[in-house]
């Protein structure tokens, strides 16, 4: 079932994301638990979640869309070994060629080919507030080509690939 189907069903239960951001992968759709994490420009702490279990969980990266890159093709290998199913990005990533062969998608405001600073700790699981929603560890997230969808609990009757 898709977004536009999701929001057919359930639309005032939906939040849903400002379209700002670009999908990129092979597999473009996924459905999970929100994990959030804040960045200062840095990838580091990224890093080190990625290499925990993500139990089907996806990955809500708020980086203040500082334009350098917090992602590419290296942390995406990691978040597909551990079980994640998808990360949306208020900032960059790099790898594009690569990560477009990847059957694992993400969401982010675009390309940028500078690697990220490291610069201070990171936040994990608080709540994130970008594209015009604000999002709560443990909310569910909905996203495919048609756009983010954020809700409270996930839905019994959605069946979704």
């Amino acid at each position: 079932m898709s977004t536009a189907d999701i929001c057919d069903l359930h639309g005032e239960e939906c939040s849903i994301l400002d379209p700002i951001f670009k999908i990129y992968g092979k597999k473009q759709d996924c459905h999970g638990k929100i994990y959030s994490i804040k960045l200062d420009e840095e990838a580091y702490h990224l890093r080190l979640l990625l290499q925990k279990q993500g139990n089907g969980q996806v990955v809500v990266v708020d980086a203040g869309g500082a334009y350098c890159a917090v992602l590419g093709d290296q942390l995406v290998e990691l978040a597909l070994k551990n079980n994640w199913k998808g990360l949306v990005i208020n900032g960059y990533i790099r790898d594009i060629n690569i990560l477009n062969k990847m059957d694992f998608p993400v969401w982010a405001l675009g390309a940028c080919p500078k690697r990220s600073i490291k610069k201070s700790p990171a936040k994990e699981s608080i709540p994130a507030e970008f594209a015009g929603v604000r999002m709560y560890p443990g909310d569910y997230i909905y996203a495919d080509t048609d756009g983010i969808l954020v809700v409270d609990k996930p839905f019994d009757n959605v069946f979704y690939s």
